[in-house]
């Protein structure tokens, strides 16, 4: 290994990094969201809340199979499961697309630059191309972080 064991930690990390930037745009507990409905008399009440993912939703199912009141949000919690958008939500904002956009360049860029790490242990790259691996991680940096 021509480089030390620089490369090796570098890879580790970026393997790291990509299965957690991967497996959190799985989820569909990315964003939660709670509500408060408020009637014509002035009360007001908690509301049943979202928990959503990029690509799909968290389901609600009732806390207690006996007595379970749909309308009261309290006897309902989230679900194990995740339920893919389907047709109703085909039309998202330009906010969410972008999301999607960053959370997929992320990974693609990620992997390259595992790639790019990878040929280190077999051959000494100069000092150039360690400047570009370095702005490169950085671009999946910003881009995982513009998923949020």
């Amino acid at each position: 290994n021509p480089q030390g064991k620089i490369p090796l930690i570098l890879i580790v990390s970026a393997v790291i990094a990509c299965t957690f930037g991967a497996l959190s745009a799985q989820v569909c507990k990315y964003v939660t969201r709670s509500s408060i409905q408020t009637y014509p008399n002035g009360t007001s009440y908690p509301s049943l809340g979202v928990t959503a993912g990029l690509w799909s939703y968290n389901l609600k199912q009732c806390a207690n199979a006996d007595s379970c009141d749909t309308d009261d949000p309290n006897d309902l919690e989230d679900s194990n499961y995740c339920q893919p958008y389907g047709k109703l939500f085909d039309t998202v904002d330009m906010y969410w697309e972008l999301a999607r956009v960053f959370g997929i360049l992320s990974c693609a860029l990620g992997i390259l630059g595992l790639g790019l790490i990878s040929t280190a242990t077999c051959t000494k790259l100069k000092r150039q191309t360690w400047m570009a691996i370095c702005g490169l991680f950085l671009i999946v940096t910003l881009c995982q972080g513009l998923q949020f």
